[in-house]
Formats: C-alpha cells, structure tokens, sequence
C-alpha cells in the first residue's frame, strides 16, 4: 500500500476505490474538490497525475471559462440556454445586482457568463474522457443549475453541460 499525502485532500490511498472531499478556497469563494477511484489496483502515477491538476485550479479555470466563452457563440449551446433561462428566470433587479450594474435589458449573455463561479471540481484518473469536471454557477445560491465543463486525459475539453 503506498499512500499519498495531498495538500488539499490529504492521505489518499490510490489502491483502493474511494471518494476523497476537501473544502478549499480559491477566488474568494470555497470550491468543493472530489477524487473518485472507482476499481482497485489504480497505479499511483495516475493519480499523483490528477492531483497535479488539482493544485493547479486556476490553469483549469481558465480553460473552463474559455469553454464556456467558446460554447456561448452557438444560440443553441448549453452555455447560451443556461444564460437565457437566468435572464428569463431571475427577477430583474437579482441579476442587475449579479451583473454588477448594467441593466439587465442592455447584458448580454456573456456578461451573465462572465459572473460564473466555480464550484467544484472533480477528478476521475481512471478516465479518459473525463478526467476533470468543472462546475460554474452564479454567485448567491440563486440557480440549482450548473455549467459542467468536462476534460479529457489530455487537457481537451470534450464537453460543456447544464445541469441541475
């Protein structure tokens, strides 16, 4: 048994499936961090691996929140709906104060966007089409919607999603 111990999620023992949650503040905010092993046996590289990424959120936010940017140009992406439902969903003056200032008839939906937050992180070393997901939400706990950004083994983001 060879264990590892994490900043962030502390001991971690790669041979056995297992959950792993830590609490971590990044921009101000606290963001949920998640390790999942599914099957016994994974090799320790794979997950010294995905706890590299881990202690570099920001580098993984960026490239979420450039998804996301991406995503918003076709009218019909989850990104554009997620923006749309807020903007029909939120009572005005909620989104004037997300938005900071501008009126709400004026924003466009990547204003809105622009204000996501992330809200967890999860890592799966076992995977390969999703090895992290990205969770964004709006500030406040005004949505139980979320826009999942999902990365594949090598860094290319395979999907942006909203879910509730």
């Amino acid at each position: 048994m060879t264990t590892i111990e994490h900043s962030i999620f502390g001991a971690i023992d790669p041979s056995k499936p297992g959950v792993w949650e830590a609490t971590a503040p990044y921009e101000r905010r606290n963001v949920v961090y998640e390790l999942v092993i599914d099957e016994e046996g994974l090799e320790t590289d794979a997950v010294v691996d995905a706890l590299r990424l881990a202690d570099d959120l920001p580098s993984l936010d960026a490239t979420g929140r450039e998804a996301i940017r991406a995503d918003s140009s076709n009218s019909e992406s989850a990104a554009s709906l997620y923006a749309e439902h807020h903007f029909e969903e939120l009572p005005e003056d909620r989104v004037r104060d997300l938005l900071g200032g501008p009126e709400p008839s004026t924003a466009s939906p990547t204003d809105l966007l622009a204000k996501l937050a992330i809200v967890r992180v999860a890592f799966h070393p076992e995977s390969q089409d999703a090895r992290v997901r990205l969770d964004y939400s709006l500030a406040g706990e005004v949505t139980d919607y979320v826009l999942c950004v999902t990365i594949d083994a090598e860094g290319v983001v395979s999907s942006v999603e909203m879910e509730s």
